[in-house]
């Protein structure tokens, strides 16, 4: 089922890469009083790797046994 997430009074946003993953920082209310919403997006079975490279985790992807 599809979500939607409404943030009034966005400021800025970042992106990042992590290990396992992304994760979005969102400012959000007045200039001088701002807000900041994480959210941590993982892969079930990937990971980043030193270089930044993104390797998939094939054992837990075999569905032949």
């Amino acid at each position: 089922m599809p979500r939607t997430i409404t943030i009034n009074n966005y400021i800025k946003y970042w992106d990042y890469g992590t290990p396992t993953g992304h994760q979005i920082k969102i400012a959000y209310g007045k200039l001088n009083k701002s807000k900041t919403l994480t959210i941590n997006l993982n892969w079930p079975d990937r990971s980043r790797d030193t270089g930044g490279r993104v390797t998939t985790d094939w054992k837990k992807n075999d569905t032949r046994r």
